[in-house]
């Protein structure tokens, strides 16, 4: 059955999700006091979880083929998205400051870049962003990949 990209990453995290589910059954009841009742089939969910495994590794490397020829706007949208983190994380200070560790003066501070700068530049490569994004979603509305259940 062919689905879309667009379908087949939501179906990716449900996976992910289904297979967090189970580790979560496996270790949480794998180990009862003798006499408890058994919630869950432990062996049944190792065994489910190892199915939904191998489901996933197919269907990541299905997408991992239909993304090949957007790859590369792929790796650059999180590039961009981690340049913007670290904008966001440059110190701006500028100007006379009292410091709370007892200085009797006031520090001066420099600043190269100024938080009006900084944000100009964020918002530029927040532009950028999306329209990378949106051509990553046509590409991922339009592309179809072969899906079994």
């Amino acid at each position: 059955m062919a689905i879309s990209l667009a379908k087949a990453l939501k179906l990716k995290n449900r996976q992910v999700a289904k297979i967090q589910k189970l580790q979560g059954i496996v270790t949480t009841h794998n180990s009862r006091l003798v006499g408890g009742s058994e919630e869950f089939d432990v062996a049944a969910s190792l065994a489910e979880l190892r199915n939904a495994t191998e489901a996933l590794v197919k269907l990541k490397a299905a997408i991992s083929l239909a993304n090949a020829p957007i790859q590369e706007t792929i790796y650059r949208i999180g590039e961009l998205k981690s340049h913007i983190s670290f904008l966001r994380r440059i110190p701006t200070t500028s100007g006379k400051f009292m410091q709370p560790y007892g200085m009797q003066e006031p520090q001066e501070y420099i600043a190269t870049l100024t938080a009006r700068e900084v944000e100009e530049e964020v918002s530029r490569l927040e532009a950028e962003i999306d329209e990378l994004q949106d051509r990553l979603d046509d590409h991922n509305a339009t592309v179809s990949i072969e899906f079994f259940e």
